[in-house]
């Protein structure tokens, strides 16, 4: 007859981790004039995530900030004016 044994473990069973949800984006200067967005997660086990941009707004990855922002913030897209980097100031409206 075959015996039956079973084993137990001193260590604690992994529980699931939390989806990674973002709570809020901050956005933070750099000394050498780039930005930093950091993603803070709803769940305080997921580590907050930095993303660094240089001076031209770009990634390692190539990606701009404001698409990052659009993309992670839910920011919607920018048309117009604000899409092609000009700017207009109140006076320039009312003209």
């Amino acid at each position: 007859m075959a015996q039956v044994l079973a084993a137990e473990s001193n260590t604690p069973a992994k529980r699931a981790r939390a989806p990674k949800v973002i709570d809020h984006l901050e956005l933070h200067r750099k000394m050498d004039g780039g930005h930093i967005v950091k993603h803070v997660y709803t769940d305080y086990e997921h580590k907050p995530l930095e993303v660094q941009f240089n001076k031209a707004g770009k990634a390692k990855g190539g990606e701009h900030i404001i698409a990052h922002l659009m993309k992670h913030g839910g920011l919607p897209e920018m048309t117009g004016a604000e899409g092609n980097g000009e700017s207009q100031t109140q006076e320039e409206e009312v003209e």
